[in-house]
């Protein structure tokens, strides 16, 4: 950062440049000052979920930062965080905060910006394997489990026809982040490959993958 000083300054006088002041003290030398105090424009990203996000990082932008700002988070004091003049920088833990709220966010004494802590979405769902796989028309209607990650209570099972659209099973019993389960009417369902998967409404990715179930005569 290049600095330009006025000529033949006299006592008292104040120069500001980059955001900084100095000021030509009796001693014949300029002097830094505080200068204005910084000014957020913007906190990116500005949330993290509670329970989920850990070590998210996030750039406070503005103007007037200086080597030896300090950012407050939550009126806490961070150590270090200056990328340049216009940015700082700060780590932010969502997996340690249980429920969703606002912390203020402010540089030496500037204006506050809030960060939000939102709820935690829903996992989303991966299908692992279907139990039966193979299901015979000859056989009573039974229970069919669904196997995998990041099932919820609100997940529902969705079953494909041949060649038709995906319906959704008539009654899904949640077991366990790792299990669902249906009751699969083999008797009177259509014969072929069926696709199965599974919704969880609001999660980044609410359907899950498919896997096949064989109906056979």
């Amino acid at each position: 950062m290049t600095l330009t000083f006025p000529d033949s300054p006299a006592v008292g006088d104040e120069h500001q440049e980059h955001g900084n002041s100095w000021t030509w003290n009796a001693k014949g030398v300029w002097e830094r000052g505080v200068g204005p105090e910084p000014v957020l424009i913007s906190l990116v990203p500005d949330n993290a979920y509670v329970t989920l996000d850990l070590e998210k990082q996030v750039d406070i932008n503005g103007t007037g930062f200086q080597l030896n700002s300090r950012i407050f988070f939550d009126d806490v004091a961070l150590v270090g965080g200056y990328v340049s003049s216009t940015v700082m920088r700060m780590i932010v833990n969502g997996v340690n905060e249980l429920t969703p709220r606002d912390a203020p966010v402010r540089v030496d004494a500037s204006n506050e910006l809030l960060f939000h802590f939102l709820p935690r979405p829903p996992d989303s769902p991966n299908v692992l394997r279907v139990i039966p796989d193979i299901v015979w028309t000859m056989n009573p209607a039974a229970t069919m489990r669904i196997q995998g990650t990041g099932f919820e209570t609100i997940s529902t099972v969705m079953l494909q026809a041949p060649n038709n659209g995906a319906v959704t099973a008539q009654v899904t019993t949640f077991v366990s982040a790792e299990e669902l389960t249906i009751w699969f009417d083999g008797p009177n369902m259509q014969t072929g490959v069926w696709n199965v998967y599974v919704n969880t409404p609001g999660a980044d990715a609410p359907d899950s993958n498919k896997v096949t179930v064989t109906v056979s005569a």
